[in-house]
């Protein structure tokens, strides 16, 4: 008999969950480095796939001038983490532009739909359950990651141990192959986590600062020394505060628990 499948994504009822990858460093390239060795099948696997093979023409095309842009924008802000990527690239045996990609692709579909006919997916929802004695008497928050195609055979949790001498602040997640840690659900050390919903405004720009780089480096800091939040209040204000002069590319809902 045929499996049940998820009618929106086209995932059998059962599964083999993500695996998590353990990785201890004291620098975020040596992290990404192995992170890559470690999810190489996977990140490769999901370059392969008809989204990602689409989304590199859009970039080596009519996206170049804004993949360029985005590149040059968050180089400069956040070039800690774009070690890491580059480590991700190195290990996995890909290019690194294929690793921007995976990471940024939250600002680049959202410059591609704005073309004209373009049809936007829905993708993940939250939900809090609140009992009837309110918020002292506890709370669950649960998170659907539900973007839609084959991107549930290749995604994985990542957890990254800052070892003594580390420039970087530990940090866990779910983690979309080969993109940046802290994008999808993500939490830090401190008891701050968080998840996103995409949105899709009418108006993106082709450059700024790219959600998973914002999210991580507010969460879990963006290495060289940098603490991770301590409070919601801090990580509301370092995901709100531009860095650099430069805001957001895009948007995103942003869904926070201490």
């Amino acid at each position: 008999s045929m499996p049940l499948t998820d009618a929106s994504v086209g995932r059998p009822a059962q599964y083999e969950p993500p695996p998590l990858y353990r990785i201890r460093a004291t620098s975020l390239f040596d992290a990404g480095l192995q992170q890559g060795r470690m999810a190489g099948t996977r990140i490769r696997g999901w370059l392969s796939t008809p989204e990602m093979k689409g989304l590199r023409n859009y970039t080596d095309r009519d996206g170049a001038a804004g993949f360029a842009q985005l590149k040059r924008d968050n180089a400069a802000t956040f070039p800690q983490l774009v070690r890491e990527l580059e480590g991700v690239a190195s290990g996995a045996g890909v290019p690194p532009d294929d690793i921007w990609r995976a990471t940024m692709i939250n600002e680049l579909e959202s410059l591609r739909s704005t073309a004209p006919g373009a049809w936007h997916a829905g993708h993940c929802s939250d939900v809090y359950a609140v009992p009837p004695g309110g918020y002292s008497a506890g709370f669950a928050h649960g998170h659907n990651e539900d973007w839609p195609g084959p991107i549930w055979q290749y995604w994985y949790f990542v957890a990254y141990s800052a070892a003594p001498g580390a420039d970087f602040a530990s940090c866990a997640g779910a983690v979309y192959p080969g993109g940046l840690l802290g994008w999808a659900a993500s939490w830090n050390a401190r008891g701050l986590y968080l998840t996103q919903n995409s949105l899709f405004p009418k108006r993106n720009l082709p450059g700024g600062l790219s959600s998973a780089f914002v999210q991580r480096a507010a969460l879990c800091g963006a290495g060289g020394g940098e603490a991770a939040a301590g409070s919601l209040d801090e990580l509301v204000g370092a995901l709100s505060t531009p860095r650099g002069g430069l805001g957001w590319s895009s948007a995103a809902s942003l869904n926070l628990v201490s």
